[in-house]
């Protein structure tokens, strides 16, 4: 039986290394980062797989003049670049800007002009106006976080930052 206890505390140890949990206080997520990722660079710790709901990522951390950059990155699919999209709305992100192709679209100002029915269904019309693979930035926020979703069609990069 204790051997079992082990093992499982073991285990859940091995699994908050590598999950990440975007609604976790930033101390504890850069007390983690800290403890259990491979320090990399000076100011800068890796992950080779990182987690994030169902999917794994490279994962960076990096301290810049006491600010923290989380980055995930993965190679691009439709498939993997829409459960991000997914899994950020899960994780309590709302969508504030959208750039792709060079094109803009803000959420805020649509939201004022048109009010959240129209705003939305604008936003989809403008998203679907573009190839799946175009390249495109995505400018997200919650409460603990904003977030920069990037794909070239080629590469998925998300940034975190903390606020």
């Amino acid at each position: 039986m204790r051997i079992l206890v082990l093992w499982l505390g073991l285990l859940s140890c091995h699994a908050s290394a590598t999950t990440l949990l975007l609604t976790t206080p930033i101390q504890e997520f850069v007390s983690d980062v800290q403890s259990s990722w491979v320090q990399c660079e000076e100011q800068v710790w890796c992950q080779d797989v990182l987690t994030y709901y169902r999917h794994d990522y490279y994962g960076q951390a990096e301290r810049i003049h006491e600010q923290w950059v989380l980055e995930l990155f993965s190679e691009y699919s439709n498939h993997r670049f829409s459960d991000l999209q997914l899994n950020l709305r899960s994780d309590g992100f709302s969508l504030i800007h959208v750039d792709i192709a060079g094109e803009q679209f803000d959420v805020n100002q649509q939201l004022i002009v048109k009010g959240a029915e129209e705003a939305d269904k604008a936003l989809i019309e403008f998203i679907n106006a573009f190839p799946a693979g175009q390249p495109r930035v995505l400018t997200w926020q919650s409460l603990l976080w904003k977030a920069k979703l990037v794909s070239d069609g080629e590469l998925i990069s998300l940034s975190l930052i903390p606020l």
